[in-house]
């Protein structure tokens, strides 16, 4: 791991800003798009929801959950892997994204959402376009050879 892909992980969290949250509940896997806010000082990507998320949250403080961020511009795509956990605090819900609701939350009743991230992937080619283009060019001439080049990866610890 470099200083380099955990910068990039953050940065790219922050600025996509909007993933999806994936967990499994007693073995169904639940999908839903949710604004995350990073502090990356506290190791937490904080995320506020309506109660119906509450329970699943409470029965399983602690639990593994996914984020899957992507900005299709950039050709960058980020998946974290962390533990979730309920927070019962209006005061820093409204800390964290002000007086208003977000993610479609109440406002009189938000949930606080901590995920502390454990890992993440991230997958980068600013120049996937043109490489793609390049690879059908060199294919069609005959001149490919090997695997085609697509970009970088890199595992990340948080």
């Amino acid at each position: 791991m470099t200083g380099d892909g955990l910068d990039l992980v953050w940065t790219t969290i922050a600025r996509i800003g909007t993933c999806l949250m994936i967990t499994d509940i007693d073995g169904a896997v639940q999908v839903r798009p949710m604004i995350g806010k990073p502090e990356r000082a506290k190791g937490v990507i904080w995320f506020v929801a309506d109660r119906e998320l509450q329970n699943e949250l409470e029965a399983r403080d602690g639990m593994n959950v996914m984020l899957g961020y992507v900005d299709s511009t950039f050709n960058t795509y980020v998946v974290v892997t962390g533990r979730a956990s309920a927070v019962e605090d209006e005061r820093a819900s409204r800390m964290v994204y002000g007086q208003g609701a977000a993610n479609g939350a109440s406002s009189r009743a938000p949930l606080l959402i901590a995920v502390e991230p454990q890992g993440a992937e991230f997958w980068d080619n600013p120049n996937a376009d043109l490489v793609v283009a390049m690879q059908m060019l060199t294919s069609a001439s005959g001149e490919a050879s090997g695997q085609p080049v697509i970009g970088e990866t890199q595992h990340v610890r948080m």
